[in-house]
């Protein structure tokens, strides 16, 4: 299964644009929100081309934070499931759980 490659841009305002070449989203480092873009919105002189990005799976613990040494990252979400499974068996209230994240390869 081929994973689709997002160009990521910075933008003057600070925030990550990520295109597909068919529509665009930001995200706010900071609210760590998803922002939409219209498919209109073109990229400008000031948008800087920093690298691409995959999106993965990752575990994240009670604290929301992604697991990223105890943990690869998956690439199919039901891989991830089932190690949140195998990892909850022997917790009691169950902390683990599955969170979409993006790996970057920088230009």
């Amino acid at each position: 299964m081929k994973k689709q490659m997002y160009k990521v841009y910075i933008t003057e305002a600070g925030y990550l644009l990520f295109e597909n070449g068919k529509n665009s989203f930001e995200i706010n480092g900071y609210n760590k929100e998803n922002i939409e873009v219209s498919k209109d919105a073109p990229l400008t002189e000031r948008d800087k081309l920093i690298g691409k990005a995959i999106a993965v799976w990752g575990i994240i613990d009670k604290n929301n934070e992604v697991l990223t040494e105890q943990l690869p990252f998956y690439f199919g979400r039901d891989y991830a499931k089932s190690a949140v499974i195998q990892m909850n068996e022997g917790a009691i209230k169950k902390p683990y759980k599955v969170k979409k994240a993006f790996l970057f390869y920088l230009i």
